[in-house]
């Protein structure tokens, strides 16, 4: 799951599939590669290796951004939504 990722301080490598865009933001919590594309896997693992220091804060990022998906805050936000 890409919220554990995160709050794993791994980068994430996805697609755009579905509600991923809800969560993930390409440059900032990893990158984002083509459905059914090796070519777009291989140039995303090929930048991670050349730009690991920039990879590493976003780690070091995705780390605290878990923090927005704690039970506690869902709780809070659903009783927000239904009172």
């Amino acid at each position: 799951s890409i919220i554990e990722s995160y709050a794993s301080g791994l980068v994430v490598f996805t697609t755009d599939q579905g509600g991923i865009p809800d969560i993930f933001s390409d440059g900032i919590n990893g990158r984002l590669v083509d459905k059914k594309s090796s070519s777009s896997i291989k140039e995303a693992l090929s930048d991670f290796i050349k730009r690991k220091n920039e990879y590493r804060q976003m780690a070091f990022n995705n780390v605290e951004y878990s923090k927005n998906f704690t039970y506690a805050k869902f709780i809070a936000k659903m009783t927000g939504i239904l009172s």
